[in-house]
């Protein structure tokens, strides 16, 4: 399995680098982001995108493989690595920032939309979840595991911190209020988040209280 994700890791970086027309691909990546936003992930197809382009399906494919591929190509513009990554030297003002960034991408257009898709088409079977980890969620989940790492450096929480849970904790608070719907993705959920993970993190971590053994009972 490590060896099918990192084949399609590598597949991604080929696609990636050859080269191809600029006007064509603006095309796609405008009509993409037009029809994803008005119809939805699940019911917006290549097809209809590469119609709407003015362009043949086969050259959507040849540079965008999967429309995973594509949806998470228009995401990196709607909400870009280097704009979400803040360093304000401190972590709590780090995860504030980082998620009102986030928060104004999905209130602008269809950044949720697409990462909603994305997230529940992975759920279809096991090559769906290597798909997304490759194509999506392993290079964005660095940005999260980067502000926990740099608040380690600086002496702000444990060297002991666990920083793979801490971005976990992060990124599924974020994740359930997107999918659930149940509250806002605003200020004040970006705050007191930021403010309750840095609370975890400087925390010493406990030990599990053993489950007791009913048949020993």
């Amino acid at each position: 399995m490590i060896q099918k994700h990192k084949m399609r890791r590598e597949m991604m970086n080929i696609v990636r680098g050859r080269p191809r027309s600029e006007a064509s691909t603006q095309a796609v990546l405008a009509a993409a982001e037009r029809l994803f936003g008005t119809n939805g992930y699940s019911r917006t197809s290549i097809e209809a995108i590469a119609k709407a382009a003015g362009v043949g399906k086969q050259t959507v494919y040849r540079w965008w493989p999967t429309k995973s591929h594509l949806a998470a190509a228009i995401y990196e513009q709607l909400a870009p690595s280097s704009k979400i990554a803040p360093n304000t030297g401190a972590l709590q003002s780090d995860i504030a920032a980082m998620l009102r960034s986030l928060f104004t991408a999905y209130t602008s257009g269809p950044a949720a939309a697409l990462l909603s898709g994305l997230i529940v088409e992975a759920q279809g079977s096991d090559e769906s979840v290597m798909d997304f980890r490759a194509v999506f969620f392993d290079e964005r989940r660095i940005i999260t595991t980067d502000l926990f790492d740099r608040a380690r450096n600086r002496g702000e929480i444990p060297l002991s911190a666990d920083i793979d849970l801490l971005s976990d904790m992060l990124i599924g608070a974020i994740w359930m209020r997107l999918l659930a719907g149940h509250a806002p993705l605003d200020g004040a959920f970006a705050e007191g988040l930021a403010a309750n993970l840095v609370a975890a993190a400087s925390a010493e971590p406990t030990q599990t209280p053993r489950t007791p053994d009913l048949e020993a009972s």
